[in-house]
């Protein structure tokens, strides 16, 4: 029979002595862990269970889900929040501009007498372009801090609708100089 010989600690409690087979099946029920630490008489330290040789043969790398945990600061996540609505009120206000934008040119180089006409919708597009562009950046400049901490996607919106909505309003600007 092995003498049993290896301390471990788990959640600093130490236990042992184990023989080494008992800390081998430890690691195969995945209670002990590569990172915990061992020792045994001779040695100078407690290392990590990794760097015992043979310890972790055929033991599958076990992944531990990482829960993700929502600020404890209630007006962070206030903010937070904030942010994911944001960045989807900045792209939709892309979205909606650039429709805008689109009836006036389609109106305006066409001509049309309707009821939706170039004044009307330059009426709309206009400022709409210019509060939508102004909203982004003043967003964007001081509230960038939060989008740091939100999913990708929402950063996403958040920056190509901010950039599309100046980029509108650059485009606006050149067409009426081109146009006049």
């Amino acid at each position: 029979m092995a003498q049993a010989e290896w301390y471990y600690g788990i959640a600093g409690e130490q236990h042992g002595p184990v023989t080494r087979e008992h800390l081998r099946a430890l690691a195969e029920q995945g209670r002990l862990d590569r990172g915990h630490m061992v020792w045994r008489e001779g040695m100078a330290h407690w290392v990590p269970a990794r760097s015992v040789p043979g310890l972790f043969d055929d033991v599958p790398i076990r992944l531990t889900p990482v829960a993700y945990a929502a600020p404890a600061d209630p007006a962070l996540r206030r903010a937070l929040r904030n942010a994911r609505a944001n960045a989807v009120a900045i792209f939709s206000l892309l979205i909606l501009d650039s429709i805008l934008l689109a009836g006036y040119w389609n109106a305006a180089l066409r001509g049309r007498g309707t009821w939706l006409t170039a004044s009307v919708l330059w009426g709309w597009a206009g400022p709409a372009v210019w509060l939508s562009a102004a909203y982004a950046v003043v967003y964007l400049a001081y509230r960038w801090k939060y989008l740091a901490h939100v999913p990708r996607t929402f950063k996403t919106l958040a920056w190509v609708g901010g950039l599309g909505l100046v980029g509108l309003l650059a485009l606006q600007h050149l067409l009426l100089v081109l146009l006049r």
